[in-house]
């Protein structure tokens, strides 16, 4: 696949997975891998909670890829507005019936999304990891453009499921993870860790492929240095990334 067919079967396997997603998000369902495993996960959520709100207040939020809302709501309450984009009416559609507040959305693909306004906050959960890194450098590019000049940038994502093989064994265990050095096997996907690609089945039955990068915090704290991006990149104990900073040219020293 190019990266063009490879990102609109992204979209088209998000629009299909909308009305399961949140399956993954409550533990629920195919998801629900015991009391512990969602006691732990609940947990690690709050650690981002809290460090989104340490970042308070976050102003006029743009919010990228928002999916079926689970932090837009989350932002609504700790911004002036919220403008969310995301590519699927079904998950923005979910995500509507969540939300009360100053939010907005527009419907639109995240890599053809031009600004027609500055930001004070960026904000983009489990989306870093579906960008191409060809396309890498052109997304930071992106949400720099979409700053004012004193904004920030706050991301949440997935982190290496073998973070949790090494520090959790037993939610690895859990977690219906099967890694090697090629491929990361889960439930209902298979990602080849070569390729960046992985292959997902959807709430209706079918499988798309989508791209997915585990990033290392380490790896990707200094890949943002060099685009000059003054960023730190946290984990919480083994699900989660996150990271929040600024353009290094707009940081006050």
């Amino acid at each position: 696949m190019s990266d063009d067919e490879l990102l609109e079967s992204q979209i088209a396997y998000y629009r299909a997975h909308a009305p399961r997603y949140d399956d993954w998000w409550f533990r629920e369902g195919r998801h629900d891998l015991g009391d512990a495993y969602r006691d732990s996960w609940n947990a690690q959520i709050q650690t981002l909670r809290a460090a989104l709100t340490e970042q308070a207040p976050l102003g006029n939020v743009l919010e990228l890829a928002g999916g079926t809302g689970n932090w837009t709501r989350e932002l609504a309450n700790l911004a002036d507005s919220v403008t969310v984009v995301d590519a699927s009416p079904e998950a923005v559609a979910i995500a509507r019936a969540k939300v009360v507040g100053n939010v907005s959305w527009l419907d639109d693909d995240i890599f053809s999304f031009r600004p027609t306004q500055h930001y004070d906050t960026v904000f983009f959960g489990f989306w870093l990891s579906h960008v191409p890194p060809e396309r890498f450098q052109s997304f930071w590019q992106l949400v720099r453009d979409c700053l004012e000049a004193d904004g920030r940038a706050f991301f949440i994502d997935n982190a290496d499921p073998r973070l949790a093989k090494t520090v959790a064994p037993e939610q690895f265990g859990a977690g219906m993870w099967d890694v090697d050095e090629a491929r990361v096997r889960g439930i209902d996907s298979v990602t080849d860790l070569r390729t960046g690609v992985a292959t997902r089945t959807a709430a209706d039955g079918r499988s798309y492929d989508l791209v997915k990068v585990w990033w290392e915090p380490d790896e990707l704290q200094s890949r943002l240095a060099a685009l000059g991006w003054k960023v730190e990149v946290r984990t919480t104990e083994w699900a989660f990334i996150y990271g929040f900073g600024s353009p290094a040219d707009r940081t006050s020293t």
